[in-house]
């Protein structure tokens, strides 16, 4: 059926999960597996900007911590993500 050849070839945008204020990537790691299982997604979490073991900096915007997600996916050859943060 080509509905089901199509389904097949097409490969889900990774989810990049970023955490909140105060928290770490390993806050996610068991969800992060979970949503990995369920949706047959690559799953990554990401430590924002000063926090966990991302690069600490003096200078700390929303621009910049955007622009550092941006930075992760062009490292990793990812053109389209889908993105949650809490």
């Amino acid at each position: 059926d080509k509905k089901d050849d199509s389904r097949q070839n097409h490969v889900k945008s990774p989810l990049v999960i970023q955490h909140g204020l105060f928290g770490t990537k390993e806050n996610w790691k068991t969800v992060g597996k979970e949503l990995n299982h369920i949706t047959n997604r690559t799953v990554y979490s990401i430590d924002g900007r000063n926090h966990g073991e991302s690069p600490h900096s003096n200078e700390m915007t929303f621009a910049l911590m955007a622009k550092d997600v941006r930075n992760f996916c062009e490292q990793n050859n990812h053109e389209k993500i889908s993105f949650m943060g809490e």
